[in-house]
């Protein structure tokens, strides 16, 4: 067990970019993903111009006996930033596979490492080249440097904002070179457009149940919609305070809750419904048609919270998308249910689940939708299972999504039962998922990604790299112990004094407990923190594991009560 103080430098995000030593926190406190990062200015002509001027040269690793290989094979990995996703792919697909690594940054990042660190050299030179000559010039330093037969497998983007350049790269390449990609998705806006989406699973699966939804530009426009399209009458002001935070600290108050209704072989969780049940009706979702992590994700119940929400998302940038900005909002029912996270693996349109998650997201300070566990659900137990992962692939075949890795986040409602869909995010799971993936169920998504791109030949010569055969994965997987990912949600506000020493070493102790993590924030006297709101905002994690469902659910349980007692400030 260990307390992992993670310290973060401006060098370092260069450096962990290239070298997978950089964890998404990092990038979620520097905002470079959530609130525009990429380019903060609407001077996208003055970016590609500088981009114009320099010459893009990809970074490439080369696995051992790279020279000697009769078949040369190698994957694009866009946006690396983390060590526990684009690291480890990295790793595995030079260690295991003997396939060369080919790192780019997307236009958003590479706008973003312009912008706030001009002067270093190799980051500024690895985004994609604007122009077809410039990916002519790109595909010729390649080849010069790998040899003129090698085959690219794949390109995988672990960011939310560079998921469009990967799309748009494969098809790039084909029509300004000789480098033809088959194995990806194409272009589609509606992989992104959190409305465009909706729409399409409306147009291309009419079976599958959506919510309601419209994008507004107007404050008048929002409340006509909420008006009569979702029969909602908005007070003026809110009527009722914010339950959540007396119900958090009382472990005693939750464990009463638990046990006074059933919910799908969950075993944490439950209790978020006691205050979203009675706000049913009386809310509507106010949030940007693109973005992550719950940015900006509002519940209005009042006319001055629906102007609150719309102020704050009207001008921002969008992301992914240099210099342009928000100039409308998305309207969308409030669903009350269980949500569900599917990630899936896809191979030329075949469809493995490879993990199924039940969020416990709670109001917490003045916040609707904070994050307190993320809970890995077995899939042969829950009576919801079979339908989410139905639902999922169903989702993804209206998306015309064949290859890589997905993950869809749906709701079930808790009145009528029914699936209905709040997002498909064409990446990876945004945490570190593959130590409980591996303890629960033996895999993981990201070395199903593997197989599905690369096959079953191992280059490896150790006993434990092994790469997996993908006809031989289930298309549902099955949990063999208990797993969660619990978020740290502090409640202090206030200049750091110091920090519950005690508490961190009664959590770190606990028979569960496989791993934790407080950020360093939380762990410098004299650093101003604020209340958690959102998943960029919490203090740290837990990695929780066992295999007796009660010391799980008993150790999660302590967890959430010590939580608001973990740092102290004045």
């Amino acid at each position: 067990m260990r307390i992992l103080l993670t310290l973060f430098y401006p060098f370092l995000l260069t450096f962990g970019l290239a070298h997978g030593i950089i964890s998404s926190k990092t990038l979620h406190n520097t905002n470079l993903f959530i609130r525009g990062g990429g380019n903060n200015s609407d001077n996208n002509n003055e970016d590609q111009q500088q981009q114009q001027k320099l010459t893009m040269v990809p970074r490439i690793l080369l696995p051992k006996n790279w020279e000697k290989k009769k078949k040369k094979r190698a994957i694009i990995l866009m946006d690396k930033f983390s060590d526990y996703h684009g690291g480890y792919l990295e790793q595995v697909a030079l260690e295991v596979y003997g396939v060369a690594v080919i790192h780019v940054l997307s236009s958003y990042l590479w706008g973003y490492m312009q912008q706030e660190y001009p002067n270093l050299k190799e980051p500024n030179t690895m985004g994609i080249p604007s122009t077809k000559e410039g990916l002519k010039e790109w595909t010729k330093i390649l080849k010069e440097k790998m040899g003129n037969n090698v085959k690219i497998e794949a390109i995988i983007c672990e960011s939310d904002s560079g998921l469009a350049d990967a799309e748009q790269l494969a098809i790039r390449l084909k029509d300004a070179t000789s480098i033809v990609i088959k194995k990806h998705n194409g272009f589609n806006e509606a992989r992104r457009n959190k409305y465009l989406m909706i729409e399409e699973i409306k147009k291309k699966a009419p079976k599958l149940a959506t919510m309601k939804q419209q994008i507004c530009k107007t404050k008048e426009e929002a409340l006509d919609f909420v008006t009569n399209e979702l029969n909602i009458q908005l007070s003026q002001f809110p009527t009722t305070n914010n339950p959540m935070d007396s119900m958090i600290a009382s472990s005693m108050m939750m464990q009463q809750q638990q046990q006074q209704q059933e919910d799908n072989n969950s075993l944490i969780g439950k209790g978020q419904y006691y205050y979203f049940q009675s706000m049913k009706n009386k809310c509507c979702i106010v949030k940007p048609k693109r973005g992550a992590a719950s940015d900006l994700v509002f519940l209005v119940s009042s006319l001055s919270e629906l102007e609150h929400a719309m102020n704050e998302i009207l001008g921002t940038p969008i992301l992914g998308e240099m210099g342009n900005r928000h100039d409308s909002v998305l309207i969308q029912e409030f669903l009350v249910g269980t949500e569900y996270a599917i990630d899936i693996v896809s191979r030329n349109g075949q469809h493995k689940v490879a993990a199924l998650w039940k969020y416990d997201k709670r109001p917490a300070n003045n916040r609707a939708f904070v994050y307190f566990a993320t809970e890995l659900i077995g899939t042969t137990d829950s009576i919801d299972a079979e339908a989410v992962c139905d639902y999922a692939t169903s989702a993804l075949d209206a998306l015309n999504i064949k290859w890589g890795t997905t993950h869809t986040e749906i709701i079930v409602g808790q009145d009528d039962g029914v699936c209905r869909l709040v997002e498909v995010n064409c990446r990876q799971h945004n945490m570190d998922f593959a130590p409980i993936s591996m303890a629960c169920i033996g895999y993981n998504a990201l070395d199903m990604l593997l197989a599905a791109y690369l096959g079953n030949t191992s280059n490896s010569k150790k006993e434990d790299d092994v790469a997996l055969d993908w006809s031989l994965l289930p298309d549902r997987p099955v949990t063999r112990a208990y797993g969660a990912m619990v978020h740290l949600v502090t409640h202090a506000k206030g200049e750091l004094v110091s920090v519950n020493e005690d508490a961190l070493r009664e959590i770190q102790s606990m028979d569960s407990t496989l791993d934790l993590e407080v950020y360093s924030t939380f762990l410098q006297p004299g650093q101003v923190i604020e209340p958690t709101v959102d998943i960029k905002t919490d203090a740290g994690w837990v990695q929780l594991i066992h295999g007796d469902a009660s010391i799980f659910q008993n150790n999660y349980y302590r967890i959430l009560a010590l939580m608001p007692t973990l740092f102290f400030v004045k």
